[in-house]
């Protein structure tokens, strides 16, 4: 069974801010709407400041990942951040992160841009996965990439 990332688009706005809490309340965080909707809505737009996947496996949606862009600064060429990679519980240590996170090197690879991991001190709690990442399995190796636009 393969893993589709897909890339989201306006049209997903709505259900992404029920998606975002009902995941929030999973791992016991609180989620406010207003906020989620005003970072969310220039990551959806066309070239906007990010891309936001979709994790996708058995025709669920299972996660997501975010990766947010930055404008050329001083002598520093521009750049993107995985702000974000998140999974449903039940389907973490199974090696889908690893996979995601490939993936967007890929695409910063593809928009020729270096990608940074977790920037922000709010994605500290994913340190135990960035060191564990290497043992990880690399899933069943069809992670596909659906929708992806330079």
């Amino acid at each position: 069974m393969s893993t589709t990332c897909r890339l989201a688009g306006p049209a997903d706005s709505e259900e992404l801010l029920e998606r975002l809490d009902q995941w929030h309340r999973l791992d016991g965080l609180r989620f406010e709407a207003a906020l989620a909707q005003r970072a969310l809505l220039p990551m959806l737009a066309a070239g906007g400041q990010g891309h936001l996947w979709l994790v996708e496996r058995r025709g669920q949606v299972i996660g997501y990942a975010a990766l947010s862009f930055r404008a050329p600064l001083g002598s520093n060429p521009p750049a993107a951040y995985m702000s974000a990679l998140w999974l449903i519980p039940d389907w973490r240590g199974r090696g889908i992160g690893a996979q995601v996170r490939n993936l967007m090197h890929d695409v910063g690879r593809f928009l020729q841009l270096t990608v940074h991991e977790f920037d922000t001190a709010t994605e500290a709690k994913h340190g135990a996965f960035l060191q564990r990442r290497a043992a990880l399995p690399a899933g069943d190796g069809n992670l596909i990439p659906a929708g992806l636009a330079a």
